[in-house]
């Protein structure tokens, strides 16, 4: 995310004529890039990153100005997107490691971002089954189907 935050935010400078070492030294597009990266799935592709990152520095920062000229925060713009866009992937999120019944390793999590898939051929809705993805017993589903 911070990478293409940082390459993003220099074309665009480039396109426009402005300073590129100056305006990186501040550091805004990598602080833009960490605060996406960490409100992400931790297993969401990972062209969905470069994606929502690209738009954050792009639409959502520079075509209002650049630093201080856009009125919201460009990193929950580029969220916004992306849940708006691929809403089955921006909620997929883990269960707890206490009742996870697969706990994916570090070789694992990096072969479910870039092909989908783990090494044994387990994918995303593999390692989110866990004991609530079976049961469904949440305070919401019994509010929903109690209404």
């Amino acid at each position: 995310a911070s990478v293409s935050a940082l390459l993003a935010e220099a074309l665009v400078l480039k396109l426009r004529k402005q300073s590129v070492a100056a305006t990186l030294r501040d550091n805004s597009a990598l602080l833009t890039g960490l605060l996406l990266a960490v409100s992400i799935p931790p297993l969401a592709p990972w062209w969905m990153v470069v994606l929502g990152t690209v738009f954050a520095v792009i639409i959502a920062k520079q075509l209002y100005g650049g630093l201080g000229q856009n009125p919201f925060n460009p990193a929950m713009i580029g969220y916004v997107v992306l849940l708006i866009s691929f809403p089955v992937q921006m909620t997929s999120w883990l269960p707890p490691h206490e009742i996870a019944v697969n706990i994916p390793g570090f070789i694992d999590a990096i072969q479910v971002i870039f092909s989908g898939h783990t090494a044994s051929g387990g994918d995303m809705n593999t390692l989110r089954l866990g004991i609530d993805g079976i049961s469904q017993a949440t305070p919401l589903d019994t509010f929903k189907t109690s209404v």
